[in-house]
């Protein structure tokens, strides 16, 4: 019954084909970039250890006792992943996370359209408690290490909901000084009303049901699905804003950037800033090891000759030294762990993504060459790619196995598409900025955040010094 989806989509049609889209459905080992990560583990500690992954990833299969087992790839159960049952049959949500909640096993009581009491009864047995509320969502999206994966000690992982419960979307004031936000959840924020074909007997007045998508960042998972692309494009847009800031020279500040007065020869250094404007937990969010978002910055002179880069070869060389919004863990001998193999991580060592509504400073030192012409453009991006190159790598060798190829063909036999982790990853633009300077910058135009208001780019600045400079590079 857990496994059903089909007899729920028989009246809910749109709610279902929503969901066949998102990370939720996509989530057990059919997805070659998680498939990866939990064989290591079965692998390397054991299957009965693999449980820790269940309880999120694999609740079928943990409640059929399977996950003890060889999987195979033609178990329908390994092809699950986040069921119609799991969130609506969730009677309670505790906060611990790794799986926190308590499924009911009653029966689901289904109902003639025709009869409101019967439709009544379906609704209520349906919508528990704890499906409206982030404590549900936390269940999953808090995690945590410890002695039963090898651990010596507890270690954190994704943590959505601490940063949310900490926000002013939750209604904190106490974290840090902002304007007034409007509170939001994770449901209103993922799940907004979504208009697909009207036939489902959960939509509205004006046909719209709340889309089970749950588009965040995993923009991997739609190459191939423009629609749930178009999605998470639209969820990413305007998460965050970014500005050119500032710019030192000669050991003057000007704030902000626009027009400072550059000259050839010139010792200067810009500061970056990225301010998470719209997201309700860490931005980018979920295990935030597994992400790739960096800033690329360049300064072109007149002649559109290249002055000063970084990150603009992120795309094909990750190791480039661009500054990225991820956090960093190591193993016993202090390696980066990139593939996300958790069960090897035993500290983080850093973490540059953002609190809700918090911002950050990159420094940047530059020289101006000697035969530059003016004015210099100066544009900063912040982009976003699903997974870093070793993860992606990682979960390209696995489907390319033989265990992975007989994975693909049997979500083919399913009627699913196969998850394509060899794929060129999706890139996003998320904000962007254009400042101008020296001589000759007066009448032209900035761009992008270096549009909003003077006192709003230097309230975004002084909230990233704050927390000082991240990185200088």
């Amino acid at each position: 019954r857990l496994a059903d989806t089909e007899t729920c989509g028989a009246c809910h049609p749109d709610a279902l084909q929503t969901w066949q889209a998102s990370a939720h459905a996509r989530a057990s080992f059919d997805n070659p970039w998680y498939r990866q990560a939990v064989d290591a583990i079965r692998d390397d500690v054991g299957r009965e250890e693999s449980r820790f992954c269940a309880g999120c990833h694999d609740p079928v299969l943990l409640v059929a006792g399977a996950m003890e087992e060889e999987v195979a790839p033609e178990d329908p159960r390994a092809h699950a992943g986040v069921t119609c049952m799991v969130c609506h049959g969730a009677q309670e949500a505790r906060p611990d996370g790794n799986g926190s909640y308590t499924l009911s096993t009653r029966a689901v009581p289904l109902p003639d359209p025709a009869d409101p009491a019967e439709i009544r009864a379906h609704v209520e047995a349906l919508t528990p408690e704890p499906l409206r509320t982030a404590s549900l969502c936390g269940s999953c999206h808090r995690g945590f290490l410890g002695s039963h994966m090898g651990n010596p000690h507890h270690l954190g992982g994704i943590d959505d909901l601490t940063a949310w419960s900490r926000s002013g979307y939750a209604g904190s004031a106490a974290s840090r000084l902002d304007e007034p936000v409007e509170a939001a959840t994770c449901q209103g924020c993922h799940m907004p009303l979504e208009r697909v074909s009207g036939r489902d007997f959960a939509a509205d007045d004006a046909g719209r049901v709340h889309s089970h998508r749950v588009a965040g960042g995993h923009s991997a998972m739609a190459a191939g699905d423009p629609a749930q692309a178009r999605a998470i494009e639209a969820r990413l847009a305007g998460a965050a804003r970014i500005d050119v800031a500032a710019l030192t020279r000669d050991g003057r500040t000007h704030l902000p950037a626009d027009g400072a007065p550059v000259r050839p020869g010139d010792a200067a250094s810009v500061d970056v800033v990225v301010r998470n404007l719209a997201t309700g937990h860490r931005f980018p969010g979920g295990t935030l090891d597994a992400q790739d978002t960096w800033i690329e910055l360049s300064i072109e002179d007149a002649a559109g000759r290249r002055v000063a880069a970084s990150g603009a070869d992120h795309a094909a060389n990750d190791e480039d030294g661009a500054h990225r919004l991820e956090a960093v863990l190591v193993d016993d001998e202090g390696n980066a762990q990139r593939a996300h193999h958790v069960h090897r991580f035993r500290a983080k060592v850093f973490d540059h993504t953002l609190g809700p509504r918090d911002a950050a400073a990159v420094r940047y030192a530059f020289e101006v060459p000697a035969g530059a012409t003016f004015p210099l453009r100066a544009r900063a991006r912040l982009l976003h790619r699903r997974h870093p190159e070793a993860l992606r790598q990682a979960a390209c060798d696995a489907q390319r196995s033989a265990r992975g190829r007989a994975f693909s063909s049997a979500s083919e036999a399913l009627g699913r598409r196969p998850l394509d982790a060899c794929a060129p990853q999706l890139i996003t633009e998320i904000a962007e900025a254009t400042v101008w300077l020296g001589a000759g910058a007066d009448g032209r135009e900035p761009t992008g955040g270096a549009t909003e208001r003077v006192w709003r780019r230097h309230c975004d600045h002084a909230l990233a010094l704050i927390g000082d400079v991240q990185e200088r590079l």
